[in-house]
């Protein structure tokens, strides 16, 4: 399961820590050995390896390799450890591997960066009698390698009896690079570049199957990171991403946008706008990219992907701050990244089957080439609910509806029950079985898990059984159950002007308690207390140009210690921003703060006064310093 469902459930149900002792499954002494001993720590139950491997050249200085993980449940998964040592000064080296894997792989096949490739066939290890026994096998065994090749495995395959692979452990992604453009502005050299990138994706039937996944990039020399900026995803028709520039280093743009666009338009904030072309995307792949710099000094207000006749295809408000008037030594060039809005076109394609139904509500399914489409009551006409079926659960999902009453899941065909996990410690029994009416490529592959709940009572997750009754995963809620809260309405504690900064508090249905909020709200408007966060002691910041009213609003949090929040404008003069604590019984240690900036005045820098710094010392951040009357419509949220 998730780290966070195994939190809240030991929270919920009470937590443990033990350990069994070792138990010796694989070698004999004096050579290598493998020992294994089950270990609970709060609720997740893990293995624990230990490879111990004799040093020949000092014995009193043995080596050993102590792995732990989740036990191997599912066929590509497994616990791996590995240890060498050099034979001769010029000579191959020995490394000795060893591991568990799951009961269905007969053996395992491991590869190294050198090209070698050994095969080891798995045990029983019979004097293995913990909670796992039958379930698991163990491996020991050694390979030759180059003398400089590393010690850990490049890959891992698990065959069954005849050979076959059941699945991969170790796989490695595979990239390919194309150019979009590379130019120099503003004394530095800027590359935006496309990686298409394979990785494993099992499926069904196929372990060793693959994805490719096709990204942009953008290079600027003085950092050493090149971020992803935008990635090319079914259900997202509208892309954009880029780095915010600084100096007279501009802003650059990317990112995907529909099939059928033939430019970008661009209103900036200085309420201009600007085009951008679209192009074929990289590698024959379907859909179109742009891909340039922001005009110098300008922020982004929207976009909009237009086709050859005009029509608007897709839009939204990326918001993106301008660039900084200088490139100080702290400045790293922002990231940004946008998704357009996107109106979900629902109905019942063809193909469509159902799957389930409870209570009025049916669980819809339809096969899209190698993906499977699912949805309550309507799918997407465009496909943006395909994904690929579920390979195995060692991670999964229940979707929770607490109003209407129901979960809805699936779940590989070796799940065929599900404990559902209630927030007050009790639980229910529901079966995962296959489609009534789903007739589909994987209708042997797949289960389907569709049940009534008492309404109101919170669903943490669920624990997923095969059909002996044993836990062979986890699933985490999601869905309109899982959504936080609002507690009653905010109260507003700080007022500039036409801003008012309210605090509140939000409920987590799933994990218990509650989580401080605040939310700037404008004039008349009420907030919905969605603007920060208030459980963490940080300093952030906040910046809303809006251009209806042009005015810079600066708002955020204080540590607990922050004496006062000064705020540096144009021409050096500096003002203190209003400040005040969070109310007693919100669970919120720190203070917020709130100033609006006169339309023709800058600000250039928000400095913490008086509070520890964070740990790269830094108790101040620089701003765009725009003035709203000459840029507007963005926002910038950050923390020290």
């Amino acid at each position: 399961m998730r780290l966070a469902l195994f939190l809240a459930l030991a929270i919920a149900f009470g937590a443990t820590e033990t350990a069994t002792a070792q138990t010796l499954v694989a070698g004999s002494s004096p050579g290598p050995t493998l020992t294994v001993v089950d270990k609970t720590e709060r609720t997740e139950q893990l293995m624990e390896l230990n490879l111990h491997v004799p040093n020949a050249a000092d014995p009193s200085d043995p080596f050993d390799n102590l792995e732990s993980g989740n036990p191997p449940l599912w066929a590509d998964e497994a616990i791996l450890a590995s240890e060498g040592g050099v034979e001769s000064e010029d000579g191959p080296r020995r490394v000795v591997v060893a591991g568990a894997v799951n009961a269905a792989a007969a053996s395992v096949e491991i590869g190294f960066d050198d090209a070698q490739t050994v095969r080891i066939p798995t045990i029983a290890g019979e004097a293995y009698t913990g909670r796992y026994a039958g379930r698991v096998r163990f491996f020991l065994g050694e390979a030759m390698v180059a003398k400089d090749t590393e010690d850990n495995p490049r890959t891992l395959r698990m065959l069954d009896g005849n050979g076959a692979v059941i699945g991969v452990g170790i796989g490695p992604d595979s990239n390919r690079k194309a150019r979009v453009l590379r130019r120099r502005v503003g004394g530095r050299l800027v590359r935006i570049y496309a990686n298409l990138s394979s990785s494993l994706q099992p499926l069904p039937g196929a372990p060793e199957h693959r994805s490719e996944e096709l990204c942009l990039h953008v290079a600027v020399p003085s950092v050493g990171e090149e971020p992803q900026v935008a990635c090319q995803e079914p259900d997202e028709p509208l892309e954009l991403g880029g780095r915010r520039g600084c100096g007279r280093t501009p802003t650059t743009l990317a990112g995907f946008v529909p099939a059928e666009t033939e430019r970008l338009a661009v209103h900036l904030g200085s309420g201009r706008s600007f085009m951008l072309t679209a192009r074929a995307a990289p590698f024959g792949r379907a859909g179109r990219i742009v891909a340039g710099f922001v005009p110098r000094d300008e922020a982004i207000r929207t976009a909009s992907a237009i086709d050859a006749s005009g029509r608007v295809l897709a839009r939204g408000r990326p918001e993106v701050a301008p660039p900084n008037r200088r490139c100080d030594t702290d400045f790293r060039f922002d990231n940004w990244r946008f998704y357009g809005d996107f109106e979900p076109r629902l109905g019942t394609p063809p193909g469509t089957e159902v799957a389930g139904a409870v209570g009025g509500t049916r669980l819809l399914v339809r096969d899209s080439r190698e993906l499977l489409c699912a949805g309550l009551d309507q799918l997407d006409l465009d496909g943006a609910d395909c994904t690929p079926p579920p390979y195995k659960a060692s991670y999964s999902w229940l979707y929770v509806d607490l109003k209407r009453g129901f979960v809805a899941g699936i779940y590989p065909a070796r799940i065929t029950a599900l404990d559902i996990l209630y927030r007050d410690g009790g639980r229910a029994r529901i079966p995962a079985t296959e489609g009534t009416g789903y007739t589909g490529r994987y209708r042997a592959d797949v289960h389907f898990a569709l049940a009534a709940t008492p309404v109101g009572r919170t669903v943490v997750g669920a624990e997923l059984l095969d059909a002996s009754g044993f836990v062979i995963g986890g699933a985490t809620a999601e869905g309109p159950g899982a959504d936080q809260e609002l507690i009653g309405r905010p109260s507003t504690v700080l007022r500039a002007g036409f801003a008012r900064l309210a605090v509140g508090a939000r409920a987590d249905p799933v994990y218990g308690g509650k989580n401080p909020c605040v939310g700037l709200a404008l004039g008349d408007e009420r907030s919905d207390c969605r603007d920060d966060q208030g459980q963490v002691d940080s300093n952030s910041i906040n910046a809303r140009v809006p251009c209806d009213r042009r005015r810079t609003i600066l708002f955020g949090t204080a540590r607990h210690d922050v004496k006062r929040v000064e705020i540096r404008l144009s021409g050096g003069r500096r003002i203190t921003a209003e400040l005040a604590a969070f109310p007693r019984g919100l669970g919120a240690r720190s203070k917020i703060y709130l100033a609006v900036i006169p339309r023709r005045v800058a600000a250039t820098e928000v400095r913490f006064v008086g509070g520890a710094p964070n740990d790269d010392d830094r108790t101040s951040l620089e701003l765009p310093g725009r003035s709203a009357a000459r840029q507007c419509g963005y926002a910038l949220q950050t923390y020290l």
